[in-house]
């Protein structure tokens, strides 16, 4: 009916010397009460027995920085999310069978699913897919018109009204720079100015 080892286990087990009932006894709390957290913890325990205890000291850190954070709680989660892949990127809803599709719906090509990375190789990673995105963006391609041969003409404003204009210059050789400002009236009577030398 068992096997050798449960056999050994059951005798393994110390009798009462005096006659008490039996009771239902969860080793994993402190009264001895069932409760499905500490039946996660317990279940969780197990699997976690491979981890490096250095490693999962350092998880306890982070999650503990994490949690005390001074940011709104969406942020926590979010980032909490993200470290656990539990967000609904394109792989996860195809692993899930929430949608069928993986083509990006951007660049209409298949991305490989990458295989989840330690949490502290999340800022390199971050790092990487930026680059990444980065290299993908098409250059702007800004043409700037020709400005030596324009000259501006200084149009007033609408009555009632005051116009400020103001510019800014740099001085190389003296490291420092100057600004200047002007205010006139509708009319172009000079109302104010300042020019000034910034260190």
């Amino acid at each position: 009916m068992f096997t050798p080892e449960e056999a050994e286990l059951i005798k393994s087990i110390p009798l009462s010397r005096c006659e008490v009932e039996d009771t239902l006894f969860w080793p994993f709390t402190s009264n001895g009460v069932y409760t499905s957290k500490s039946g996660y913890r317990f279940l969780k325990a197990e699997v976690q027995t491979e981890w490096d205890e250095e490693q999962m000291t350092h998880d306890k850190v982070l999650w503990r920085t994490l949690w005390s954070l001074q940011v709104p709680k969406k942020i926590k989660n979010l980032v909490w999310r993200a470290c656990k892949n539990s967000l609904p990127t394109k792989d996860n809803l195809v692993r899930r069978t929430i949608i069928k599709n993986l083509t990006c719906d951007r660049c209409k090509q298949v991305r490989m699913s990458q295989p989840n990375i330690s949490v502290h190789r999340i800022p390199s990673s971050a790092k990487e897919r930026v680059a990444e995105f980065a290299m993908t963006q098409l250059a702007p391609t800004i043409t700037w018109p020709d400005l030596t041969s324009v000259r501006a003409k200084w149009r007033p404003p609408s009555p009632d009204v005051v116009k400020i204009n103001c510019d800014g210059a740099t001085f190389k050789e003296q490291k420092k720079l100057g600004i200047g400002v002007m205010i006139r009236d509708n009319n172009g009577l000079v109302m104010s100015s300042i020019s000034k030398l910034l260190p």
